[in-house]
């Protein structure tokens, strides 16, 4: 009780002040004091409002990449299909605790059924099976 008394005491004194400053100087810092009370609290919300809509970004773009490569193994081109079969395994890769077992769910499903188009020979069509399940067969970093 005696300190809190004896606070209250040292600030009137210091609000009253000594002559040495004047009103005004005490007025400014005191808005100066009153507008750094209301900052902080508004700029620490801002900064974790940035980093959510960071996390927000970033996952959405980790959901595209997924639906860009699954789009990618249903091109009639060879090219495109490989690229979708790397594109999903280095997503896999990236992020092997959300991807992982998606994708290689993805890639074995593509290799069970693959869309069928005569203009494969069969060398290229196993060639992309053995990709898909080489990929599947591959782990992640744990």
């Amino acid at each position: 009780m005696g300190l809190d008394c004896r606070a209250v005491w040292l600030f009137l004194g210091w609000l009253v002040g000594d002559g040495s400053d004047s009103n005004s100087s005490i007025l400014r810092n005191l808005s100066l004091l009153g507008v750094s009370v209301i900052g902080l609290p508004l700029a620490i919300w801002r900064s974790f409002i940035a980093h959510k809509q960071a996390k927000t970004s970033e996952s959405g773009l980790q959901n595209d990449r997924y639906q860009k490569g699954a789009e990618m193994l249903g091109n009639k081109s060879l090219a495109t299909r490989l690229g979708g079969i790397y594109a999903s395994e280095r997503l896999a890769q990236d992020h092997p605790e959300a991807y992982h077992i998606k994708i290689m769910k993805l890639l074995s499903t593509f290799a069970h059924h693959p869309i069928i188009d005569p203009a494969f020979k069969s060398k290229k069509y196993e060639k992309i099976t053995l990709l898909c399940l080489n990929a599947s067969v591959k782990k992640g970093p744990v």
